[in-house]
């Protein structure tokens, strides 16, 4: 390359640069800063007499941190590397961004009941919060048994309202769920408030949908 064709990459780094200040988003300022430091490291390669090997190994550590960044950016962001499971689960959690949906996974436990498991026992503040992935739960309530399919909550008004559970839950043989202690959830809210306020919102849906549906199902039955 010669002296000419060298210089320029001088200059286009500085515009690249430039433009990567003009963006808002993360990964984009950090993906410019990255072909900013690669133009500028060509220059010191090809520009002097002798390569420059002190920047180049400077730029070379700065390129690598921003890649390492715009790598965690990708994962706060996509499903990538989530199993078939984790993003079936991960449906469920319309609130969440994936980032913040993968510190929930790190203290979930996964389960398959053996038949008969009880989640939640009437009268007694749940100490956990389940997800039911596959397959039904039993609701006993008031002398009566209803099942209630997969895709829902169980025990979220101990975690959002700290109150004592109003039925008892059981899960029969087959059942897929997923599950928290209340006091990691708790703790992680306090840590990272979004999640609280995300898990909240997401919780107080599933309430609401379950009451509209207890609503209706006393309509039903009094016509």
């Amino acid at each position: 390359m010669d002296l000419f064709d060298a210089a320029i990459l001088l200059h286009a780094g500085a515009v690249v640069y430039v433009i990567a200040f003009l963006f808002r988003d993360e990964a984009l300022i950090r993906a410019f800063s990255v072909l900013g430091t690669l133009l500028y490291m060509g220059y010191y390669f090809w520009y002097p007499p002798e390569p420059l090997w002190d920047p180049i190994i400077t730029s070379t550590i700065f390129l690598a941190a921003n890649v390492v960044v715009i790598f965690m950016i990708l994962l706060e962001r996509t499903t990538f590397q989530m199993s078939e499971d984790e993003k079936r689960l991960f449906a469920g959690f319309d609130t969440l961004t994936p980032g913040e949906f993968r510190r929930l996974l790190k203290l979930a436990e996964w389960h398959d009941s053996e038949g008969g498991e009880v989640l939640t026992e009437a009268g007694k503040q749940p100490e956990r919060l389940y997800y039911v992935l596959d397959g039904d739960v039993l609701i006993e309530k008031d002398g009566t048994t209803f099942p209630v399919s997969d895709g829902r909550f169980i025990g979220e008004i101990g975690y959002v309202l700290g109150e004592a559970a109003t039925g008892t839950v059981r899960a029969p043989e087959g059942t897929r769920y997923v599950s928290w202690k209340v006091g990691d959830l708790t703790r992680l809210s306090h840590r990272k408030p979004a999640i609280g306020i995300a898990l909240s919102a997401l919780l107080g849906e599933d309430l609401a949908r379950k009451l509209a549906s207890s609503v209706h199902a006393s309509a039903v039955a009094t016509t």
